[in-house]
């Protein structure tokens, strides 16, 4: 996609505009500060913020040991480097732009053994609709480090069309009402400073899911209806997932672990997986 600013790759456009617009205080991001500190620097002027540097522990080998924060204040900086030193993620989360209820759903269940491997589906659990704004499938900020080998990860990167979303956080479901505020904020500076990414954000994210884990699923052009998903195609963002039986139907029906793939009413497929797939009905809403 072309934007039509000049972003460096450590912060996306829409780090960058969330922060302008102070829907998100301060923005962090790990960084190799020894070969792009200038470049951030730069960055950071040309959209009018300030930035600072924070070295912390690697994350692994080879791994930065910098986060580079971003903001419209520096005190706001300064806030959220004395957080991260203190340990306080309460505060930490909300100078990062967290809604309070999805810093207590994060401090409830993602600071808890075995869940950081769930996510999706813990915010599945507890959403009675589906608003495409808090349709946060398609980024991996907080997933690209389990839960993949390294062929998978080859795999991953060369997969076009990632990384779109409009809540730069985990929202705690996926009908948050604050959460979808925050996007629409979003998304009202997007359409006015990237319209090509807003137009694009609003088609894809609207799509109906069918959902096996972090980096597994199958995204249609159609509509969810329950246990089901009629769709004319099988379309981008695509994933891990062999999308080759889903292009020979028009319809998915989910049965607890089953997926049966349809051409009308002839079966075409059976699927069975482990865990039991969902169906995200982004499209619709309506669980």
């Amino acid at each position: 996609m072309e934007y039509r600013g000049d972003y460096h790759p450590a912060f996306s456009p829409q780090e960058i505009w969330a922060t302008v617009e102070e829907i998100k205080p301060v923005t962090r991001k790990a960084v190799s500060i020894d070969t792009e500190e200038d470049k951030l620097r730069e960055m950071a002027e040309v959209y009018g913020l300030e930035i600072d540097f924070f070295e912390t522990n690697p994350f692994g080998p080879g791994d930065p040991n910098t986060y580079a924060y971003i903001s419209n204040s520096l005190s706001l900086i300064e806030d959220a480097r004395d957080a991260e030193k203190e340990e306080n993620q309460r505060f930490l989360g909300r100078l990062l732009g967290y809604p309070s209820c999805c810093i207590e759903r994060y401090e409830e269940d993602y600071t808890q053994p075995n869940v950081e491997n769930d996510r999706v589906r813990s915010i599945y659990r507890p959403s009675e609709s589906f608003h495409p704004y808090n349709n946060v499938i398609y980024t991996f900020e907080t997933r690209v480090n389990y839960a993949i080998d390294s062929d998978e990860m080859k795999k991953l990167n060369e997969i076009e069309g990632l990384d779109l979303y409009l809540n730069c956080h985990l929202p705690c479901s996926f009908d948050c009402n604050q959460s979808r505020e925050n996007a629409e904020e979003l998304m009202s500076s997007l359409e006015n400073h990237e319209p090509e990414m807003a137009s694009r954000l609003k088609d894809v994210l609207a799509r109906p899911v069918l959902f096996f884990s972090d980096f597994r699923w199958v995204s249609f052009e159609g509509e969810a209806d329950g246990d089901e998903i009629r769709y004319s195609s099988v379309v981008e963002p695509r994933s891990l997932v062999d999308s080759t039986p889903f292009e020979k139907g028009d319809r998915i029906q989910k049965t607890g672990d089953e997926v049966r793939i349809l051409d009308g009413e002839e079966e075409m497929e059976r699927i069975e997986t482990d865990p039991e797939p969902l169906i995200l009905p982004f499209g619709d809403e309506k669980r």
